[in-house]
């Protein structure tokens, strides 16, 4: 199948941006807001995506990925809360600033940034999923399960450091994520911690169904680690179900190992498409969400991922291990644990759903992801935020 005109598209813009990194590097953005500089202003140092900063509104990437316009809704709110801001690319490694600031958010966990700040200074962790040691501890356990169910050994892959030291030392950590998320961080920082949650970039309508046949068909929906993800465990359970279809969107072509672990089920099973990457928003991607009833995604560690999120506003039920940080309870099935044989029995369950039952469902996810997961509830939250964080820096230590 020819990759579409959208895709196409945004694969020209990311390899323009490839390039134009190795050239150039990630770009420092002083005073990314544009605010007039008088007198004595609080100033902040930024890190996290910085490219946002440069490119047009109009261009393709801000719908690839919903961080990359939060990065901008971010600043503006710290800029309101009276800061001017500089903004660093968190994979940049470039010597640090020479500049003296009165706050520095970072998601980057091993920044040293003492030589940064004013005295009386403060430094903020913005966390995008569950503290490092909680993340690991379950990715390992998920790849040794793998690894005692089957022939193949997959080495883990993308664990996070654990030292976290700008995080031990910071005043407070704000988190992606709901009180489960959150919560994970309390052991780690002297200060408090502030959730916020995430929201979609799809801009769809709500689908209709024929729940009939829905019910019986799952969206995968994910970008890469496909085992943080929980597709192992789908690619387990799906084929012992042959009237149950799995359609997988994500990235697994991109990890060769694990798609050669599973090449049998992923591959060549009937009931298990795989589709690879796809443009939210394409005619294929439409196709796909209207087939399915849910979207499932069994994580053990993340922060509330937009994919999800994405999914709920068009009207697909989420089946997701509370792993995910979502608070979707009275919208859907969270399953408390992530075993395979709790996670077989919630798909088993969705699809008996009467017609009726799985309509009202999917209007209260509709409702949820609107209300709860919505950009403009995020910028509020944010602005919300970025005031505590400037009485933070305003209080001595």
């Amino acid at each position: 199948m020819f990759p579409s005109p959208r895709h196409f598209w945004n694969a020209l813009h990311e390899k323009w941006y490839e390039r134009r990194r190795a050239l150039f590097g990630y770009p420092f953005v002083r005073n990314a807001n544009r605010t007039t500089e008088e007198g004595k202003q609080r100033r902040a140092l930024f890190v996290f995506l910085s490219e946002p900063f440069i490119m047009k509104p109009s261009n393709p990437r801000f719908h690839n990925h919903q961080n990359l316009k939060q990065s901008l809704q971010m600043v503006r709110a710290l800029g309101d809360a009276g800061f001017v801001v500089d903004v660093r690319d968190v994979n940049c490694r470039d010597p640090l600033p020479s500049a003296k600031y009165d706050l520095v958010i970072s998601h980057r966990s091993d920044l040293v940034a003492d030589e940064l700040l004013e005295q009386g200074g403060r430094k903020v962790y913005l966390a995008t999923g569950m503290n490092h040691e909680t993340y690991n501890r379950n990715l390992l356990i998920r790849y040794g399960r793998l690894n005692s169910r089957r022939k193949c050994y997959l080495a883990p892959q993308s664990l996070n450091d654990e030292k976290m030291q700008f995080v031990r030392t910071s005043d407070a950590v704000v988190a992606y994520g709901n009180r489960l998320t959150a919560g994970s961080w309390t052991s780690i920082t002297r200060g408090q911690v502030m959730a916020f949650n995430n929201y979609g970039t799809v801009g769809i309508d709500p689908l209709r169904r024929d729940w009939n046949s829905a019910r019986n068909n799952f969206l995968f929906f994910a970008g890469r680690l496909q085992m943080v993800r929980g597709l192992d465990l789908l690619l387990e359970i799906f084929p012992h179900h042959p009237h149950l279809h799995l359609y997988v969107c994500s990235a697994f072509k991109h990890e060769e190992s694990f798609c050669r672990c599973y090449d049998r089920e992923l591959f060549h099973t009937p009931n298990i498409h795989p589709i690879g990457l796809v443009s939210k928003g394409e005619r294929r991607f439409l196709e796909i969400v209207r087939r399915c009833g849910s979207v499932i995604l069994p994580s053990c560690s993340d922060g509330q991922p937009g994919s999800v999120i994405e999914a709920m506003q068009t009207g697909l039920i989420p089946l997701v291990t509370r792993e995910t940080g979502l608070d979707v309870e009275e919208a859907g099935i969270v399953v408390d644990s992530d075993s395979e044989q709790d996670i077989e029995k919630a798909v088993v369950y969705f699809s008996t759903l009467d017609h009726s039952r799985l309509e009202e469902l999917s209007r209260v996810t509709q409702l949820l992801a609107l209300r709860q997961y919505s950009e403009a509830a995020f910028i509020a939250r944010w602005r919300q935020i970025a005031k505590e964080i400037g009485s933070l820096a305003l209080s001595e230590r």
